[in-house]
């Protein structure tokens, strides 16, 4: 019991760290490619100057907690079984590749 609740909360603090790193990552992204991160058209950037509605607010905190959730939630799902280290680092490092896809697939390219 202690096993999985320790990978649960190591792999949501990892979902976590995996955040800070992509906000790290897309600064340098908005750095070189100031076009690709360019508000669109009639978009808010202001959070002073916009009225906040629950469309805001959802994004928010999906934005900030959905990944050590998610994270979370895969440690959990791992720690059912016996597995090899090299096993659960894999998933890890597959983990944080699909959360900055995703967030880049969303923010950049879709503009969520």
């Amino acid at each position: 019991m202690i096993k999985r609740a320790t990978l649960t909360i190591s792999f949501a603090i990892l979902g976590f760290f995996s955040l800070v790193a992509w906000g790290a990552i897309d600064s340098i992204i908005c750095s070189m490619y100031p076009s690709l991160c360019a508000p669109r058209a009639g978009a808010c950037t202001e959070i002073d100057h916009c009225p906040t509605s629950l469309h805001m607010i959802v994004g928010l905190v999906l934005f900030v907690f959905g990944p050590p959730i998610a994270f979370g939630i895969v440690g959990f799902v791992l720690s059912k079984k016996e597995r090899a280290i090299n096993r659960l680092l894999a998933a890890a490092v597959i983990a944080v590749l699909v959360h900055w896809l995703l967030t880049f697939v969303g923010v950049r390219l879709l503009k969520f």
